[in-house]
């Protein structure tokens, strides 16, 4: 056995073994079909390398035919996955477009008979063209840094390796037949750096995915089960953080407090289930209401809170009305039709001096009010801005 003959088993094993790595992981979270694609993508480059290895003349048209599609199916699978797994829109037509074309000049070239040193290069320089357009459609994701970036290098890295490695070993000898091939230089260089950047490619995506496992279970921990709205601690750092920005940027912000009225008699006559879903069908509202700037959570029982960003008192009124009346119009779930629900809403405005704390009593003490004035109505907080009563009145 010499070493040539070891040499071409090295990626073979190394494609097929993350290949296994993927698909282990996709066994343990079938939600994500981007880690599928990406263990389908390291099995056929792992299988196409032990053909060519395993075949003794691998260089006729329906060979070249067979291992050139299954490398651009794999660079098609790991550019989609590598696009879905980033919520990026992977472009699948161009893809298969570029990819269709891409071999149908690797199989006119091979046809036409060119010398083996160009049918080497066409074929590097689709498969370099395939991955580098994964590379285009990821590109803003990278500016963020992190493992975002990484995975963008890595899959740069593995695509330029394509145009640069055959341009350059190819420069330096002549391939004349596919017999010299697995003796050349070209042969060696192209097993070291494939298995390279397989390495690095695999490693930065395992650690992409960790990435995502962390980020769900961390979101799963700050986010209230029944309305989907962040739970109280999650809601309460979200706003710190948010005051914080906006003392910055000295933009205004308001805090609107809310709870559902005589939510103890929807429980007692309908039952805990029916006022479940009381809660629930007010979180969706308040979920589809506000801006993506704004914050908003459960913070507790029938109790919710929304933070309104760059947005002033009688702003904030006009958009507590509106939730008052769209959630008074609703039918509920299990209640008779001509039976619904109501909320009051309390409002108070941050100011730079105060922390949430005070922003959140003076809020609560403006729902307070709301609640003894008859409930299913807005109120809100101008103890340390009286020149806002006429502006809201």
């Amino acid at each position: 056995m010499n070493n040539a003959y070891l040499l071409g088993l090295i990626n073979p094993m190394i494609s097929l073994l993350f290949g296994l790595t993927f698909l282990i992981l996709w066994s343990r979270q079938k939600h994500r079909r981007a880690i599928l694609a990406m263990a389908v993508s390291y099995g056929c480059v792992g299988t196409g390398f032990l053909i060519s290895h395993l075949t003794p003349n691998w260089t006729g048209l329906l060979n070249i035919f067979v291992l050139d599609s299954i490398y651009l199916i794999a660079a098609v699978l790991m550019i989609w996955g590598v696009s879905t797994r980033a919520n990026v829109n992977p472009q699948l037509q161009k893809l298969i477009s570029i990819s269709v074309l891409g071999m149908a000049a690797i199989m006119a070239v091979a046809a036409m008979g060119f010398s083996y040193n160009t049918s080497l290069l066409v074929v590097n320089f689709v498969m370099g063209g395939v991955m580098l357009f994964g590379c285009w459609n990821i590109r803003r994701n990278a500016l963020g840094g992190g493992v975002e970036a990484l995975v963008f290098w890595a899959l740069f890295i593995a695509a330029t390796q394509f145009w640069l490695r055959s341009g350059v070993t190819l420069a330096m000898e002549t391939v004349q037949t596919g017999a010299a091939y697995r003796d050349s230089t070209y042969w060696a260089v192209l097993n070291a750096s494939v298995a390279i950047c397989s390495i690095l490619l695999a490693l930065s995506l395992i650690a992409a995915c960790a990435t995502d496992v962390i980020k769900d279970i961390r979101k799963i921990s700050e986010t209230d089960l029944l309305t989907g709205l962040r739970n109280r601690r999650a809601f309460e750092e979200k706003v710190k953080e948010t005051l914080t920005n906006s003392a910055r940027a000295n933009l205004p912000v308001c805090l609107v407090m809310l709870d559902i009225d005589h939510f103890k008699q929807v429980n007692d006559t309908y039952g805990h289930q029916v006022g479940d879903k009381v809660i629930a069908q007010l979180g969706e509202l308040i979920r589809e209401t506000p801006r993506e700037s704004d914050v908003s959570g459960r913070l507790g029982g029938e109790e919710f809170a929304i933070l309104l960003w760059n947005t002033e008192l009688p702003g904030a009124r006009l958009f507590a009305e509106g939730l008052r009346s769209a959630f008074e119009s609703l039918r509920m779930d299990g209640m008779p039709r001509k039976k619904g629900c109501t909320i009051s809403l309390g409002i108070s405005q941050w100011q730079p001096t105060e922390d949430f704390d005070d922003l959140y009593s003076r809020a609560d003490t403006a729902l307070y009010r709301a609640k003894s004035l008859g409930r299913n109505r807005v109120e809100f907080d101008t103890s340390q801005m009286p020149d806002l009563r006429a502006v809201t009145s």
